[in-house]
């Protein structure tokens, strides 16, 4: 597989895992500070993985991508819990639509 190729499929990967968090979650999680900083270090762990899995196609690092997409979910799924249990406050104010 190209690097290209790579590129595409982790470009496919990080949309399927935005959706899979966008059904996830509660509305207006995205405005709540607290949700950021709980998904920021599991964010950061898969983009670095997948840009080394993009750039060496090494198998082993593709495991890893998978593995940190999941925790990267569980995170969303975690802060989302967490936003509830808060009584879904909002720390930015809702722009209009």
């Amino acid at each position: 597989m190209t690097r290209e190729e790579r590129w595409e499929r982790g470009n496919r990967l990080c949309r399927e895992l935005s959706l899979r968090v966008a059904e996830a979650a509660s509305p207006g999680l995205g405005l709540w500070d607290p949700a950021w900083i709980r998904v920021e270090g599991p964010s950061t762990r898969f983009l670095d993985l997948l840009k080394e899995w993009e750039e060496t196609g090494d198998a082993a690092v593709k495991e890893r991508v998978k593995r940190a997409a999941g925790e990267v979910l569980e995170a969303w799924k975690d802060a989302d819990r967490q936003y509830r249990e808060a009584g879904a406050p909002r720390s930015r104010p809702a722009v209009p639509a």
